[in-house]
Protein backbone atom coordinates (compact mmCIF):
# COMPACT_ATOMS: atom_id res chain seq x y z
CA UNK A 1 0.00 0.00 0.00
CA UNK A 2 1.59 3.14 -1.04
CA UNK A 3 2.16 6.31 1.49
CA UNK A 4 -0.56 8.88 1.53
CA UNK A 5 0.84 12.67 0.74
CA UNK A 6 -1.04 15.59 1.12
CA UNK A 7 -0.24 18.55 -1.20
CA UNK A 8 -1.50 21.85 -0.21
CA UNK A 9 -1.20 24.02 -3.66
CA UNK A 10 -1.63 28.56 -3.98
CA UNK A 11 -3.82 28.19 -7.37
CA UNK A 12 -7.24 26.73 -8.72
CA UNK A 13 -5.47 23.88 -10.54
CA UNK A 14 -5.83 22.60 -13.41
CA UNK A 15 -7.17 26.17 -14.50
CA UNK A 16 -3.44 28.10 -14.60
CA UNK A 17 -0.46 27.68 -16.17
CA UNK A 18 2.19 29.07 -13.59
CA UNK A 19 5.29 28.03 -13.19
CA UNK A 20 4.11 26.48 -9.85
CA UNK A 21 1.03 24.68 -11.59
CA UNK A 22 3.33 23.22 -14.17
CA UNK A 23 5.74 21.94 -11.59
CA UNK A 24 2.90 20.49 -10.12
CA UNK A 25 1.46 18.54 -12.61
CA UNK A 26 5.50 17.07 -13.21
CA UNK A 27 5.63 16.09 -10.25
CA UNK A 28 2.47 14.39 -10.03
CA UNK A 29 3.46 12.33 -13.22
CA UNK A 30 6.40 11.17 -11.76
CA UNK A 31 5.06 9.94 -8.26
CA UNK A 32 1.49 9.05 -8.31
CA UNK A 33 2.22 5.24 -8.54
CA UNK A 34 4.43 6.10 -6.37
CA UNK A 35 2.14 7.67 -3.25
CA UNK A 36 -1.41 8.18 -2.77
CA UNK A 37 -1.81 11.80 -3.16
CA UNK A 38 -4.79 14.36 -2.21
CA UNK A 39 -3.97 17.78 -3.76
CA UNK A 40 -5.68 20.68 -1.49
CA UNK A 41 -6.49 23.89 -3.88
CA UNK A 42 -8.81 27.00 -3.63
CA UNK A 43 -11.96 26.43 -5.06
CA UNK A 44 -12.02 26.07 -8.50
CA UNK A 45 -13.57 28.30 -11.21
CA UNK A 46 -16.27 27.63 -13.14
CA UNK A 47 -16.48 24.54 -15.01
CA UNK A 48 -17.15 26.55 -17.96
CA UNK A 49 -13.47 27.22 -17.81
CA UNK A 50 -10.87 24.72 -19.70
CA UNK A 51 -8.46 22.91 -17.65
CA UNK A 52 -5.00 23.94 -18.63
CA UNK A 53 -3.27 20.23 -17.70
CA UNK A 54 -4.20 16.93 -18.85
CA UNK A 55 -5.89 14.79 -15.29
CA UNK A 56 -6.26 11.56 -16.83
CA UNK A 57 -2.29 11.02 -16.74
CA UNK A 58 -2.60 10.76 -13.16
CA UNK A 59 -6.29 9.02 -12.44
CA UNK A 60 -5.29 7.95 -8.86
CA UNK A 61 -4.61 11.68 -7.59
CA UNK A 62 -7.41 13.19 -5.32
CA UNK A 63 -8.00 17.28 -6.02
CA UNK A 64 -10.12 18.77 -3.31
CA UNK A 65 -11.31 22.60 -3.40
CA UNK A 66 -11.59 24.78 -0.61
CA UNK A 67 -12.97 27.86 -0.20
CA UNK A 68 -11.23 31.25 -0.10
CA UNK A 69 -11.63 34.46 1.69
CA UNK A 70 -13.49 36.78 -0.74
CA UNK A 71 -12.74 39.77 0.84
CA UNK A 72 -10.37 41.65 -1.88
CA UNK A 73 -8.36 43.60 0.93
CA UNK A 74 -7.22 40.24 2.47
CA UNK A 75 -6.97 38.50 -1.54
CA UNK A 76 -4.34 41.59 -1.60
CA UNK A 77 -2.63 40.96 1.04
CA UNK A 78 -2.20 37.11 1.20
CA UNK A 79 -3.18 36.30 -2.16
CA UNK A 80 -5.09 33.07 -2.15
CA UNK A 81 -4.96 32.43 1.86
CA UNK A 82 -6.81 29.48 2.75
CA UNK A 83 -10.08 29.76 5.13
CA UNK A 84 -8.94 28.23 8.11
CA UNK A 85 -12.41 27.31 8.96
CA UNK A 86 -12.28 25.35 5.87
CA UNK A 87 -9.04 23.45 6.31
CA UNK A 88 -10.40 22.85 10.19
CA UNK A 89 -13.55 21.30 8.93
CA UNK A 90 -11.62 18.44 6.80
CA UNK A 91 -8.93 17.80 9.61
CA UNK A 92 -10.25 14.15 9.35
CA UNK A 93 -9.53 13.91 5.48
CA UNK A 94 -6.04 15.61 5.89
CA UNK A 95 -4.62 13.65 9.10
CA UNK A 96 -5.42 9.99 6.96
CA UNK A 97 -1.33 10.83 5.40
CA UNK A 98 1.44 11.23 7.86
CA UNK A 99 3.29 13.72 5.23
CA UNK A 100 1.76 17.29 4.05
CA UNK A 101 3.80 19.33 1.60
CA UNK A 102 2.67 23.12 0.99
CA UNK A 103 4.23 24.98 -1.19
CA UNK A 104 4.78 28.72 -0.53
CA UNK A 105 4.89 30.76 2.70
CA UNK A 106 2.22 33.25 3.81
CA UNK A 107 -0.70 31.88 1.86
CA UNK A 108 -0.44 28.31 3.62
CA UNK A 109 -0.01 30.02 7.02
CA UNK A 110 -3.42 28.08 8.51
CA UNK A 111 -2.52 24.97 8.09
CA UNK A 112 1.19 25.60 9.53
CA UNK A 113 -0.58 26.97 12.66
CA UNK A 114 -2.87 23.50 12.22
CA UNK A 115 -0.21 21.30 12.87
CA UNK A 116 1.53 24.07 15.35
CA UNK A 117 -1.29 23.68 17.65
CA UNK A 118 -1.74 19.45 17.16
CA UNK A 119 -4.90 20.17 15.02
CA UNK A 120 -2.81 18.37 11.68
CA UNK A 121 -0.42 15.83 12.60
CA UNK A 122 2.64 13.83 11.04
CA UNK A 123 5.40 15.69 8.98
CA UNK A 124 4.72 19.51 7.64
CA UNK A 125 7.42 19.93 4.62
CA UNK A 126 7.60 23.61 3.33
CA UNK A 127 9.00 24.00 -0.16
CA UNK A 128 9.70 28.15 -0.21
CA UNK A 129 9.33 29.35 -4.02
CA UNK A 130 10.16 33.30 -3.55
CA UNK A 131 10.32 35.27 -0.44
CA UNK A 132 6.82 37.59 -0.16
CA UNK A 133 7.88 40.37 1.96
CA UNK A 134 11.26 40.76 0.14
CA UNK A 135 9.95 40.19 -3.56
CA UNK A 136 6.59 41.91 -2.71
CA UNK A 137 4.67 44.22 -5.34
CA UNK A 138 4.20 47.82 -4.30
CA UNK A 139 4.50 47.13 -0.63
CA UNK A 140 7.85 48.46 -0.10
CA UNK A 141 6.64 52.15 -0.20
CA UNK A 142 3.74 51.30 3.03
CA UNK A 143 6.89 50.51 5.43
CA UNK A 144 4.49 49.11 7.94
CA UNK A 145 3.02 47.05 6.04
CA UNK A 146 5.73 45.59 4.51
CA UNK A 147 7.35 45.29 8.03
CA UNK A 148 4.95 43.43 8.89
CA UNK A 149 4.87 41.09 6.15
CA UNK A 150 8.42 40.37 6.81
CA UNK A 151 7.82 39.87 10.53
CA UNK A 152 4.37 37.44 9.61
CA UNK A 153 6.79 35.69 6.85
CA UNK A 154 9.65 34.70 9.46
CA UNK A 155 7.23 33.10 12.59
CA UNK A 156 5.55 31.25 9.27
CA UNK A 157 9.21 29.80 8.04
CA UNK A 158 9.56 28.96 11.94
CA UNK A 159 6.66 26.57 11.67
CA UNK A 160 7.48 23.63 9.26
CA UNK A 161 9.54 20.53 10.02
CA UNK A 162 11.62 20.39 7.03
CA UNK A 163 12.67 23.83 4.64
CA UNK A 164 13.02 23.54 1.17
CA UNK A 165 14.30 26.22 -1.27
CA UNK A 166 13.56 25.98 -4.97
CA UNK A 167 16.87 27.44 -6.30
CA UNK A 168 20.41 28.99 -4.81
CA UNK A 169 19.44 32.38 -4.45
CA UNK A 170 16.08 31.79 -2.64
CA UNK A 171 18.22 29.41 -0.09
CA UNK A 172 20.67 32.62 0.30
CA UNK A 173 17.71 35.25 0.68
CA UNK A 174 16.28 32.40 3.71
CA UNK A 175 19.97 33.04 5.76
CA UNK A 176 20.91 36.54 4.67
CA UNK A 177 17.00 37.71 6.00
CA UNK A 178 15.83 35.48 8.15
CA UNK A 179 19.00 33.37 9.38
CA UNK A 180 17.00 30.05 8.51
CA UNK A 181 18.81 27.21 6.91
CA UNK A 182 17.01 25.23 3.55
CA UNK A 183 17.90 22.27 1.55
CA UNK A 184 17.89 23.23 -1.65
CA UNK A 185 15.73 21.39 -4.65
CA UNK A 186 15.34 23.42 -7.78
CA UNK A 187 12.49 23.08 -10.44
CA UNK A 188 12.97 20.51 -13.12
CA UNK A 189 11.71 19.83 -16.65
CA UNK A 190 11.27 16.95 -18.88
CA UNK A 191 14.52 17.24 -20.50
CA UNK A 192 14.79 14.53 -22.88
CA UNK A 193 11.10 15.47 -24.48
CA UNK A 194 11.85 19.51 -24.66
CA UNK A 195 15.50 19.24 -25.63
CA UNK A 196 14.00 17.01 -28.94
CA UNK A 197 10.70 19.30 -29.24
CA UNK A 198 9.86 19.65 -32.89
CA UNK A 199 6.87 21.77 -34.09
CA UNK A 200 4.02 19.23 -34.61
CA UNK A 201 2.64 18.87 -38.44
CA UNK A 202 -0.67 19.32 -37.75
CA UNK A 203 -0.72 22.44 -35.55
CA UNK A 204 -4.06 24.19 -35.53
CA UNK A 205 -2.66 27.22 -33.49
CA UNK A 206 -3.50 30.27 -34.82
CA UNK A 207 -1.41 32.42 -32.99
CA UNK A 208 1.59 29.92 -33.53
CA UNK A 209 0.95 30.77 -37.86
CA UNK A 210 0.90 34.62 -36.61
CA UNK A 211 4.13 34.17 -35.12
CA UNK A 212 5.38 32.19 -38.07
CA UNK A 213 4.46 34.51 -40.12
CA UNK A 214 6.14 37.51 -38.41
CA UNK A 215 9.67 35.63 -38.19
CA UNK A 216 9.48 36.01 -42.30
CA UNK A 217 10.39 39.29 -41.38
CA UNK A 218 11.57 40.54 -38.14
CA UNK A 219 13.38 38.55 -35.28
CA UNK A 220 11.29 37.78 -31.90
CA UNK A 221 12.52 38.85 -28.80
CA UNK A 222 9.81 36.49 -26.56
CA UNK A 223 8.78 37.11 -22.66
CA UNK A 224 7.38 34.24 -21.39
CA UNK A 225 4.98 34.54 -18.06
CA UNK A 226 2.72 36.41 -16.23
CA UNK A 227 2.24 39.75 -17.00
CA UNK A 228 2.40 41.91 -13.75
CA UNK A 229 5.36 44.04 -11.61
CA UNK A 230 7.43 41.34 -10.44
CA UNK A 231 8.21 40.45 -13.81
CA UNK A 232 9.40 43.77 -14.68
CA UNK A 233 7.65 44.34 -17.89
CA UNK A 234 7.94 48.02 -17.89
CA UNK A 235 11.58 47.38 -17.94
CA UNK A 236 11.73 45.00 -20.76
CA UNK A 237 9.49 47.68 -22.73
CA UNK A 238 11.80 50.25 -21.77
CA UNK A 239 15.04 47.94 -23.09
CA UNK A 240 13.31 47.60 -25.96
CA UNK A 241 13.04 51.39 -27.24
CA UNK A 242 16.49 51.36 -26.49
CA UNK A 243 17.25 48.72 -28.18
CA UNK A 244 16.12 51.25 -31.07
CA UNK A 245 19.17 53.51 -30.90
CA UNK A 246 21.41 49.62 -31.45
CA UNK A 247 19.69 48.17 -34.34
CA UNK A 248 17.44 49.01 -37.15
CA UNK A 249 13.64 48.22 -36.92
CA UNK A 250 13.84 44.30 -37.67
CA UNK A 251 12.42 42.76 -34.53
CA UNK A 252 9.34 42.69 -32.53
CA UNK A 253 8.03 42.17 -28.63
CA UNK A 254 6.24 39.03 -28.41
CA UNK A 255 4.38 38.52 -24.36
CA UNK A 256 3.22 34.98 -24.14
CA UNK A 257 0.93 34.56 -20.68
CA UNK A 258 -1.93 36.08 -18.40
CA UNK A 259 -2.45 39.05 -16.75
CA UNK A 260 -2.66 43.04 -17.24
CA UNK A 261 -2.77 43.05 -21.22
CA UNK A 262 -4.35 45.93 -21.49
CA UNK A 263 -2.14 48.02 -19.16
CA UNK A 264 1.19 46.94 -21.20
CA UNK A 265 -0.29 47.58 -24.60
CA UNK A 266 -1.20 51.05 -23.78
CA UNK A 267 2.50 51.38 -22.17
CA UNK A 268 4.14 49.77 -25.34
CA UNK A 269 2.24 52.19 -27.53
CA UNK A 270 2.59 55.29 -25.48
CA UNK A 271 6.93 54.03 -26.21
CA UNK A 272 6.49 53.02 -29.61
CA UNK A 273 7.09 49.63 -29.06
CA UNK A 274 5.88 47.05 -31.54
CA UNK A 275 4.50 44.18 -29.33
CA UNK A 276 2.13 41.25 -30.10
CA UNK A 277 0.12 39.97 -26.89
CA UNK A 278 -0.77 36.22 -26.82
CA UNK A 279 -2.30 36.14 -23.59
CA UNK A 280 -2.50 32.24 -21.82
CA UNK A 281 -1.71 29.31 -23.58
CA UNK A 282 -1.52 25.40 -22.92
CA UNK A 283 1.62 23.93 -22.53
CA UNK A 284 1.88 22.32 -26.34
CA UNK A 285 0.36 26.16 -27.60
CA UNK A 286 3.46 28.14 -26.21
CA UNK A 287 6.47 25.75 -26.98
CA UNK A 288 5.60 26.41 -30.28
CA UNK A 289 5.46 30.08 -30.38
CA UNK A 290 8.43 29.69 -28.35
CA UNK A 291 10.54 27.54 -30.62
CA UNK A 292 10.02 30.62 -33.54
CA UNK A 293 11.39 32.89 -31.05
CA UNK A 294 15.44 34.10 -31.60
CA UNK A 295 16.57 35.25 -27.83
CA UNK A 296 14.09 35.39 -24.75
CA UNK A 297 14.01 37.37 -22.09
CA UNK A 298 13.59 36.84 -18.44
CA UNK A 299 14.60 39.23 -15.85
CA UNK A 300 11.93 38.73 -13.24
CA UNK A 301 12.51 40.19 -9.35
CA UNK A 302 11.10 37.17 -8.09
CA UNK A 303 13.69 34.15 -6.83
CA UNK A 304 13.81 30.50 -7.08
CA UNK A 305 15.13 28.92 -10.42
CA UNK A 306 12.56 29.63 -12.99
CA UNK A 307 10.48 27.14 -14.80
CA UNK A 308 9.94 28.61 -17.79
CA UNK A 309 13.64 30.16 -17.62
CA UNK A 310 15.41 26.01 -18.00
CA UNK A 311 12.30 25.03 -20.27
CA UNK A 312 13.39 28.01 -22.97
CA UNK A 313 17.13 26.56 -22.21
CA UNK A 314 15.88 23.08 -22.68
CA UNK A 315 14.46 24.30 -26.66
CA UNK A 316 18.05 25.55 -27.48
CA UNK A 317 17.22 29.08 -26.93
CA UNK A 318 19.21 32.14 -25.63
CA UNK A 319 18.50 33.71 -23.13
CA UNK A 320 19.01 37.22 -21.78
CA UNK A 321 18.83 38.38 -18.43
CA UNK A 322 20.11 40.22 -14.89
CA UNK A 323 23.41 39.17 -13.59
CA UNK A 324 22.42 37.85 -10.12
CA UNK A 325 21.87 34.63 -8.38
CA UNK A 326 18.37 34.64 -9.51
CA UNK A 327 19.85 33.87 -13.32
CA UNK A 328 23.63 33.31 -13.16
CA UNK A 329 22.81 30.22 -10.42
CA UNK A 330 22.20 28.57 -14.27
CA UNK A 331 23.30 31.04 -16.99
CA UNK A 332 26.80 31.47 -17.62
CA UNK A 333 27.79 34.92 -19.69
CA UNK A 334 28.59 34.52 -23.18
CA UNK A 335 28.53 30.80 -22.84
CA UNK A 336 24.64 29.62 -22.35
CA UNK A 337 23.28 33.10 -22.47
CA UNK A 338 23.49 36.95 -21.80
CA UNK A 339 24.01 38.46 -18.30
CA UNK A 340 23.30 42.60 -18.18
CA UNK A 341 24.07 44.70 -15.26
CA UNK A 342 21.39 44.30 -12.62
CA UNK A 343 18.66 47.10 -13.31
CA UNK A 344 21.05 48.64 -15.73
CA UNK A 345 18.30 49.04 -18.72
CA UNK A 346 20.80 50.58 -21.57
CA UNK A 347 22.75 47.40 -20.70
CA UNK A 348 19.70 44.91 -21.54
CA UNK A 349 19.29 46.65 -24.46
CA UNK A 350 22.72 45.87 -25.51
CA UNK A 351 22.58 42.46 -24.22
CA UNK A 352 19.13 42.08 -26.25
CA UNK A 353 21.52 43.31 -29.49
CA UNK A 354 24.23 41.00 -28.55
CA UNK A 355 21.78 38.00 -28.27
CA UNK A 356 20.03 39.15 -31.50
CA UNK A 357 23.55 39.08 -33.30
CA UNK A 358 24.74 35.89 -31.17
CA UNK A 359 27.67 37.86 -30.77
CA UNK A 360 29.40 35.03 -28.38
CA UNK A 361 29.07 32.70 -31.08
CA UNK A 362 26.81 30.60 -28.42
CA UNK A 363 25.85 26.93 -29.88
CA UNK A 364 22.52 25.42 -29.48
CA UNK A 365 23.94 22.25 -27.97
CA UNK A 366 26.07 23.93 -25.23
CA UNK A 367 22.97 25.61 -24.52
CA UNK A 368 20.78 22.45 -24.12
CA UNK A 369 23.84 20.58 -22.00
CA UNK A 370 23.93 23.04 -19.22
CA UNK A 371 20.29 22.25 -18.26
CA UNK A 372 20.10 18.59 -18.48
CA UNK A 373 21.06 18.62 -15.11
CA UNK A 374 17.62 19.83 -13.99
CA UNK A 375 15.65 16.72 -15.69
CA UNK A 376 13.01 15.28 -13.46
CA UNK A 377 14.70 11.94 -13.50
CA UNK A 378 17.55 13.41 -11.18
CA UNK A 379 15.69 16.05 -9.36
CA UNK A 380 12.68 13.80 -8.63
CA UNK A 381 15.01 11.31 -6.59
CA UNK A 382 15.42 14.29 -3.86
CA UNK A 383 11.69 15.07 -3.35
CA UNK A 384 11.76 11.59 -2.88
CA UNK A 385 14.79 11.09 -0.13
CA UNK A 386 12.87 14.55 1.75
CA UNK A 387 9.34 12.83 1.64
CA UNK A 388 10.33 8.98 2.94
CA UNK A 389 13.14 10.57 5.20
Amino acid sequence: MNQKLNIFHISQYPYHTGGIDTWLHSFLIHNHHRYDITVFCPESLSLKVEAKFDLSVYPSVDIRYMKVINNRYCRLLFSHFYNLYQIYKLRNVINQSSIHLVLSTIPQLPILLLKKIGIIHGKLICSVRGVLSINNEGFNSKWLLAKGLFILEKETLLLPDKLLSNGWDTQSMLKKHFSLKSQVIPNAINYSFLSSYKIRSNSNDKDYKKVLELKKSKKIILHLGTLRTVKEISTIIDSIQALASLRSNDYILLFIGKGNIKKYRQECNEKNVTAIFLGEKANMDYYESTLLADIVINISGGSGLSNSLIECMAFGKIVVAWDKLTFNQVISHGQNGYLAMDQNTLDLAQKINDGLNNSSNIREHDIKASVKKFDWSIINQSWIDVIND
